[in-house]
């Protein structure tokens, strides 16, 4: 992970965004709400995040995928390009 600055993406169809940002935030020492869209019952989220290890990665995706079969996560290196 490069400086540990990643966007999550989230696909679900569980509509409840504040219990979804309430069950990750745990998982991150920073997180920030940068995109979301919701069509025809499910909603795209992404998300600006600092993870401190793969095991909080994990323990985000386990988290999020129990939520309903119809949810996917995907993780996103954010590198700095300013470098």
């Amino acid at each position: 992970m490069t400086e540990d600055r990643m966007y999550i993406n989230i696909r679900t169809d569980i509509t409840d965004v504040k219990n979804i940002v309430s069950i990750i935030e745990k998982h991150f020492q920073y997180l920030s709400l940068k995109r979301m869209d919701q069509r025809e019952g499910k909603v795209n989220l992404t998300f600006v995040c600092k993870a401190n290890s793969l095991d909080s990665l994990d323990a985000a995706r386990e988290s999020l995928t129990s939520l309903s079969d119809q949810t996917s996560v995907s993780f996103i290196d954010k590198p700095d390009m300013a470098s």
